[in-house]
């Protein structure tokens, strides 16, 4: 069984690519259920797939800020009880002592930024999302290299209406680049430039997170830092197959994302 977010998530096609591939090779059959990123779904889910039995669950946790709630809590340890191996992909359950593949968002927030400082920007934006937790690590990670190069921090919070903030940071040259939390929002961030007059990067530069294929196609080519998501996928029903087949001892394991650089950013 696979438990994904796949109502608002542009990954699910790249992990049932590759978790497809590996099964179909070793005689499994895939079941995919969707969570759409809520935890009532997420208990009524597990409880279902516990009552029927499966060999094995693959989980993307929740991606809201939110801790795990009792009933889910139960529902992992029902599985470990039952002896159903778990993996986790794109994210981890706190406290949790499970098995799980993940991409270290802190590491790739910083990626961004350094590369912005190294083109010589120093008043850069963090456009972030504070509902959603990898969005919070990848804010950690703006903030580090921002500090570490003894510069200061500005942060927007697209969960709201940030629109005329940026509009206005960009007027009174505040800003000369901006981090986004994902490829998605950079889309935005383009189609509302064209709105306002403002082009990339002769007048601002910006990087995305994700490397999702759309980012090849943006014009100009978005610069943006790539998660290794067709890898997850592979290692992680790989290691769901062996967990299976002969056990496996809980692990967390942290994937490195790489900078993809487009046609977004140029040197000041």
């Amino acid at each position: 069984d696979v438990l994904l977010d796949t109502g608002d998530n542009y990954f699910a096609p790249y992990f049932l690519s590759g978790i497809g591939r590996v099964l179909d090779r070793e005689g499994y059959q895939l079941v995919l259920n969707d969570t759409r990123d809520n935890v009532e779904m997420f208990e009524k889910l597990l409880q279902q797939i516990i009552s029927r039995g499966t060999s094995g669950i693959i989980i993307q946790p929740y991606r809201r800020v939110q801790d795990i709630s009792e009933e889910l809590l139960q529902e992992l340890e029902s599985c470990q009880a039952a002896g159903i191996p778990v993996v986790t992909i794109d994210g981890k359950f706190r406290d949790q002592d499970l098995v799980g593949y993940m991409t270290d968002d802190v590491y790739g927030g910083k990626l961004a930024t350094e590369h912005l400082i190294a083109m010589g920007h120093r008043k850069i934006l963090g456009l972030f999302r504070s509902s959603y937790r990898d969005s919070v690590f990848r804010t950690r990670g703006y903030c580090r290299a921002m500090e570490e190069h003894s510069l200061t921090p500005q942060i927007l919070d697209a969960d709201g209406e940030y629109q005329p903030a940026l509009q206005a940071l960009l007027q009174s040259r505040q800003i000369t680049a901006i981090v986004c939390y994902n490829d998605l929002l950079a889309v935005d961030c383009y189609h509302f430039f064209a709105q306002i007059g403002v082009r990339v990067p002769e007048d601002v530069s910006v990087i995305g997170f994700d490397g999702i294929t759309m980012s090849r196609y943006c014009v100009p080519v978005l610069t943006t830092v790539v998660q290794p998501s067709e890898q997850i996928s592979l290692q992680s029903i790989e290691l769901l197959v062996r967990q299976i087949e002969h056990g496996a001892p809980a692990q967390t394991i942290t994937l490195q994302p790489e900078l993809q650089q487009g046609e977004s950013v140029r040197a000041i």
